[in-house]
């Protein structure tokens, strides 16, 4: 198999495996981890902005 085949091959699997993740969290309803890091950040600097605002005369 050439190399270009393989790298097809690699392709089309992450493509289904993918679709396969995406398709198992919409069943199931669970938030994708990206989704859980971005609303802890914000959480953590709406707390940080408030310390400020608190803080300042």
């Amino acid at each position: 198999m050439s190399i270009v085949e393989m790298q097809m091959l690699r392709c089309i699997y992450i493509r289904l495996n993918k679709v396969k993740i995406d398709y198992s969290h919409q069943q199931v309803q669970v938030a994708h981890i990206e989704n859980k890091i971005r609303e802890s950040c914000l959480r953590w600097f709406d707390h940080i902005s408030r310390q400020l605002s608190d803080a300042s005369p």
